[in-house]
């Protein structure tokens, strides 16, 4: 019991002791009690504790509105956004506080830039300047724009250039402290060019000036180019002195920029001869003909001409010098030219009466070999001038013709004979028939897909013999068509006779029709087999309908994996090899790879599976 006591005694003493040795916080205070910073620096804030040795000493820091600043544990305060706000300080209770005003941070510009450096503009064009301000986030970005001369270039407040009129002028933007130029150059173009003169009438050798009027008027330097259509006939130098060194017509043009003046120069060259081609000519009555009058020389300025006729009541001639012969006999026709006179020689004989059209007694015929027959032409008017008719033959190997009309049956084969009387012709096909002793097919049997087609060709004897008297049958339309020139049409599978028969003579070809494969597929594309495993593929082959589905099954490499006619796979040891499914020509790969048998697993003998 007396211990008891003791201890209880011993506790108290001790929480008494305790509590004389705490010293308590009396007051807070921040320093400083005001601050002014701006977004973005930070200041540290110091908490001052009274009494100094009060046992609290741990500070509480925080901010009435982090949008505007943030303190730390630490008590360094980060401005974050512009406004006021206060933090506070709290140690054992007591709080302190300090008023933060965070004000906007102003950037300063670095530098201007502009997209162009210099411009050439017309009078009355516009161009946009654009100006770039550095840094980006510069708290005044404003750029004033200006001309060093608003009477040649104006700009306004959006960096927009006019030209007013020719001139150079320094476009400026400024922002900040900073500027940048753009150099201008103004040009007037040329609206209009005219010439003091629109034509001009000169001799060999002559000159003549030429001046150019510009417009407007206060259009800039620009260059006159002064050229002639014809160097040959006036020249013209780069002051517009023309001179003529030719004869004939020519212009010369004077271009400033795209506009152009012209004038017409004439240099006049007289007649020193004319003639007439022909010379001297003979035609019939009511024919005509045509006469030409040559004017030398060739570049004379006047090379108009007359025509007239001696006797008018035998020929006329027009003023284009078009002949008409009128009646039988003779005449001059006089041509003129500034004086200048040629004849020619005119016979006119009795008209010629041609031939109007030739017909034959027979369009075609069918002659035998060795045979002969005769062409009776006729030809009109009956009282044409000549009615001679000359005979042709357009294979004379076939079938020839002598000058009577009677054709001759050579050897097998088709020619067309000709009857021609002036310019008139008249035609006859004739076609050689020879009988076919014997012939032979070039094929006796054909594989053929459906919907596909070949030819069957007789090799006739003899070798001239009649082709087209060859009769073409099938044995079974459904299967195979062949038509009258032997060209045979698979129609559905199954085999039919096509038969060509000439007279008793009769030859066959037997026609399979089939379906061929047009693709095979594998039920995988590709396995992963461990070792001493085995799978099947399957193979699907098409079409459904195909006539041969059979697949054969290979491996590239049989010592890694081999397959059986069945698809089977047999996984013989590690590696890799492409198994090989073939239906036709038509071909479907699978890549194989054979793993390592796991000796961990279960052997389960030879099972099916993929791994």
């Amino acid at each position: 019991m007396k211990r008891i006591v003791f201890v209880l005694l011993g506790a108290a003493l001790l929480l008494s002791c305790s509590k004389e040795k705490e010293i308590p916080v009396q007051s807070v205070s921040v320093n400083p009690a005001t601050l002014s910073i701006t977004v973005g620096d930070t200041a540290p804030l110091t908490a001052v504790i009274t009494p100094s040795d009060a046992s609290a000493k741990e500070v509480a820091w925080s901010s009435s509105l982090t949008s505007v600043a943030t303190v730390s544990s630490t008590g360094v305060v980060t401005a974050t956004g512009v406004g006021s706000v206060v933090i506070s300080a709290v140690v054992g209770g007591k709080t302190g506080t300090c008023t933060v005003t965070v004000g906007k941070r102003i950037i300063d510009v670095t530098s201007v830039t502009l997209d162009k450096e210099s411009l050439s503009l017309e009078k009355g064009d516009n161009a946009q300047l654009t100006a770039t301000v550095n840094p980006k986030d510069a708290t005044d970005k404003t750029v004033t724009w200006s001309s060093s001369d608003p009477s040649v270039v104006s700009v306004d407040q959006n960096g927009r250039v006019s030209a007013l009129a020719g001139g150079d002028a320094v476009i400026t933007a400024q922002a900040g402290n900073c500027k940048a130029s753009c150099s201008v150059s103004v040009t007037v173009p040329v609206s209009g060019i005219a010439l003091n003169q629109n034509s001009l009438v000169l001799a060999p050798d002559e000159t003549a000036t030429l001046t150019a009027i510009l417009s407007p008027e206060d259009v800039t330097a620009v260059t006159i180019v002064w050229s002639s259509s014809d160097v040959q006939i006036v020249t013209v130098d780069e002051n517009g002195n023309v001179k003529a060194v030719g004869s004939g017509n020519a212009v010369i043009t004077a271009q400033a920029g795209s506009c152009k003046a012209t004038c017409s120069v004439l240099v006049t060259v007289p007649v020193q001869s004319v003639s007439i081609q022909p010379d001297q000519l003979t035609l019939e009555e009511e024919e005509t003909a045509q006469l030409e009058a040559i004017v030398l020389p060739a570049d004379a300025t006047d090379k108009s001409v007359s025509w007239s006729s001696s006797d008018p009541t035998v020929a006329t001639i027009s003023g284009n010098g078009l002949l008409s012969a009128l009646k039988v006999g003779t005449v001059t026709i006089t041509v003129n030219a500034s004086g200048k006179t040629a004849t020619c020689a005119v016979t006119v004989k009795e008209k010629t009466i041609p031939v109007t059209s030739i017909t034959l007694d027979v369009s075609s015929i069918v002659m035998e070999k060795g045979a002969s027959a005769s062409l009776t032409p006729t030809v009109l008017p009956t009282d044409a001038t000549d009615k001679t008719v000359t005979w042709t033959s357009s294979v004379p190997e076939v079938a020839t013709v002598d000058e009577n009309g009677v054709v001759y049956a050579v050897r097998g084969g088709k020619t067309v004979i000709t009857a021609q009387a002036g310019d008139k012709t008249a035609t006859c096909d004739v076609k050689v028939s020879v009988p076919i002793v014997d012939f032979s097919l070039n094929y006796s049997s054909y594989q053929l897909e459906r919907g596909g087609s070949f030819t069957l060709v007789p090799i006739v004897t003899p070798d001239d013999a009649d082709v087209e008297t060859i009769t073409w049958s099938t044995s079974d339309y459904s299967v195979a068509t062949v038509d009258l020139s032997g060209n045979v049409q698979g129609q559905k599978t199954g085999t039919a006779t096509i038969t060509a028969r000439a007279g008793s003579v009769a030859r066959t070809c037997k026609v399979t029709v089939y379906v061929p494969v047009t693709s095979v597929t594998l039920d995988k594309t590709e396995v992963t087999i461990q070792e001493g495993r085995t799978l099947t593929l399957h193979a699907t082959v098409n079409p459904t309908d195909a006539t041969d589905k059979t697949v054969t099954w290979s491996s590239s490499d049989p010592t890694i994996v081999k397959v059986d006619a069945d698809g089977k796979i047999s996984a013989l040891k590690p590696g890799s090899a492409v198994i090989t499914a073939q239906a036709g020509d038509k071909t479907a790969d699978c890549p194989v790879t054979v793993t390592e048998k796991n000796s961990n697993t279960e052997d389960f003998g030879d099972k099916e599976g993929e791994w």
